[in-house]
């Protein structure tokens, strides 16, 4: 017998490249060389790993939001190409926030945002109906 949590769903993943300049966008910054990584792959959260982070932050939304982002991260590329696995079951999501910075935290959450919420317009029509 397993003590992993079981899943109905298969693990929805996508992988979101850090922007750099190029012909189309001369103006990006480098958003590769300041974070030192090419992507990031996020996952849709399992309903475990949202109860873990609800009851690990307390009543703190900027810990709650912070941890279900962490949650949703599993691997990186750095820009030498090689791959970074990453988890909460150790520091390897610590050291990943810790390298990124600031701006690619907020482009880490804002993937996070995509992967596992609802479009705008989808809520608006689930909620008229």
């Amino acid at each position: 017998m397993s003590n992993e949590p079981r899943s109905y769903r298969a693990d929805v993943t996508q992988t979101f490249t850090f922007p750099k300049p190029d012909d189309r966008h001369p103006k990006v910054e480098d958003l590769q060389e300041i974070t030192g990584f090419k992507d990031v792959t996020v996952r849709e959260l399992r309903k475990s790993d949202e109860a873990q982070a609800i009851a690990l932050s307390g009543n703190d939304g900027g810990q709650l939001l912070q941890r279900m982002v962490g949650y949703s991260v599993v691997r990186a590329t750095r820009i030498d190409g090689t791959v970074m696995q990453i988890t909460s079951a150790d520091d390897s999501i610590d050291v990943f926030m810790s390298a990124i910075g600031p701006k690619g935290r907020a482009l880490v959450a804002a993937a996070y945002n995509a992967v596992n919420q609802p479009r705008q317009e989808a809520a608006e029509l689930f909620l008229a109906s």
